[in-house]
């Protein structure tokens, strides 16, 4: 790695590792976002997609298959196949109207993010803090299991029904944008 890049890690307090995992991230959520967009715009795909599913037994190879529609020569890990096989299939079963989510619920992910916003890191209350869905509604629906995170209003605001903001999380940490 070139010094430049390694002192502004380093300078900044960000690991490799933290770069890498959100860079890898944001890549496995802009291949499920262009599969969604696309079968979503183009009822041929979307049919296509199903008849995919339908005729393989086995769900990895089916996304695989699905996959190469939109990416040629991409590979990807058995458990990137595995997530976004959970994501089509959340978005194939997505139901029009939005689950109410329990105080309990709410509260429990406000705890595990200790009290603060998963974006910007701001310290929050429960009054002020707004369930969001990591990957939007409008993408999968209330259909995946640990989909919610807690977000200040400005973040959700920016968020919007945006994938793929594991850098930016990153980066709003790194300068405490809040």
């Amino acid at each position: 790695m070139d010094d430049v890049y390694a002192v502004f890690l380093s300078n900044n307090n960000i690991s490799v590792n933290d770069i890498m995992r959100a860079l890898h991230k944001d890549v496995r959520e802009y291949i499920f976002e262009k599969i969604y967009l696309g079968m979503k715009s183009d009822k041929k795909k979307m049919h296509r997609i199903i008849r995919i599913y339908q005729q393989n037994r086995d769900n990895c190879d089916a996304v695989r298959k699905i996959i190469s529609i939109f990416f040629k020569n991409y590979e990807m890990s058995q458990e990137d196949i595995t997530w976004i096989d959970g994501c089509l299939r959340a978005a194939l079963r997505k139901k029009e109207t939005r689950k109410s989510i329990s105080k309990e619920i709410r509260t429990g992910i406000w705890n595990k993010q200790n009290k603060r916003c998963a974006l910007c890191g701001k310290p929050l209350n429960l009054s002020n803090a707004q369930l969001d869905h990591i990957i939007p509604w409008d993408f999968v629906g209330d259909e995946l299991n640990d989909n919610y995170q807690i977000l200040c209003a400005r973040c959700n605001k920016q968020k919007n029904n945006r994938i793929a903001t594991n850098i930016k999380q990153i980066i709003s940490r790194m300068i405490n944008e809040y």
